[in-house]
């Protein structure tokens, strides 16, 4: 193996290893000693490869934010070729689906950390994996309402939509508590998009109508 080889070899174990912990443990509570452990290097070779641990760490959050931009496109492309109505339950239940899937997902919970505790990398998450699906969705609210996508009542709509897909990230630890034997499993997690979904377009026609 070359030593060029080696060094990206060696870079990509880092950020592997980078992921998984700030995952686990969030940005504060993870150190290059313990991301060096994980991936068998050397503790200088977070310095050699990204300068510091806040620039590995912005790196990781550039790919979260890349990958939850992808995930939600895919979830925008599901329903493609049906109605307005149709592609809005299909957003909905394709993100559900993701972000309430029983195997751990790393990215759920990174940005859950993130979220809950702001970096100086923040704004990634923000500039790259927020706004640009935000925009994807109220455009698509805009089609079920038959109002301007910079209509107050459209950008508050789609919000709302957002909004209740994703109190079932922070709220599922919360509902395992309370009923320990209750499972997500993908009839649930469709039923609870169903539900959002007919909710989402009542309140959306009844907004429009004002």
């Amino acid at each position: 193996m070359s030593p060029k080889s080696d060094d990206q070899e060696t870079r990509q174990r880092l950020l592997q290893a980078a992921i998984m912990l700030f995952a686990d443990r969030g940005f504060k509570n993870t150190s290059v000693r313990e991301i060096c452990e994980l991936a068998g290097a050397n503790v200088a070779s977070v310095n050699y490869h990204f300068h510091d641990k806040l620039r590995l760490y912005r790196e990781v959050i550039g790919m979260a934010a890349d990958a939850m931009d992808r995930a939600k496109q895919e979830a925008m492309d599901a329903g493609e070729g049906g109605t307005p109505e149709e592609r809005l339950r299909d957003y909905i239940r394709h993100t559900l689906r993701r972000v309430l899937g029983e195997e751990k997902n790393w990215l759920v919970d990174l940005i859950g950390h993130e979220m809950a505790e702001p970096s100086p990398a923040f704004g990634l998450i923000v500039d790259k994996g927020i706004i640009p699906a935000g925009q994807r969705l109220t455009r698509l609210v805009s089609e079920v309402s038959g109002l301007p996508a910079d209509d107050p009542r459209t950008q508050f709509c789609a919000g709302m939509v957002h909004a209740q897909c994703f109190f079932f990230t922070g709220g599922k630890p919360v509902l395992k508590h309370m009923d320990p034997k209750l499972e997500f499993t993908t009839e649930y997690v469709d039923e609870i998009a169903r539900q959002i979904a007919e909710f989402s377009l009542a309140g959306i026609r009844a907004l429009a109508r004002k």
